[in-house]
């Protein structure tokens, strides 16, 4: 796997975000990691980084957004973002919206 240089993370769980950073940092510990909590945090971190993120990992639920609209969103807005849905949601219709999104 090539080494990430930016990473985006976007949960509203402080624990997540925490944790998640936490193990990047162990096994990449150059990355530079921007968090954020809400749908409004994804879309202003996209806005900034974007193009140069190696990754975003998103959570399906956050407080301003349901299901996956910020997904679509963003992928369509932003093509070569990549994007990992981390979530826990188990709805099979988000998971299967998710897995077409791309």
């Amino acid at each position: 796997m090539k080494q990430p240089h930016l990473v985006l993370l976007v949960d509203d769980h402080s624990l997540i975000t925490t944790a998640m950073s936490a193990l990047l940092k162990s096994m990449y510990p150059e990355v530079q990691i921007y968090t954020g909590s809400s749908a409004r945090d994804a879309r202003e971190l996209a806005n900034k980084f974007g193009d140069s993120a190696d990754l975003m990992i998103l959570d399906l639920c956050l407080p301003d957004s349901s299901g996956t609209g910020l997904l679509e969103q963003l992928l369509s807005e932003y093509p070569a973002l990549k994007i990992l849905v981390l979530s826990g949601v188990v709805d099979p219709d988000s998971i299967l919206k998710s897995l077409s999104a791309g």
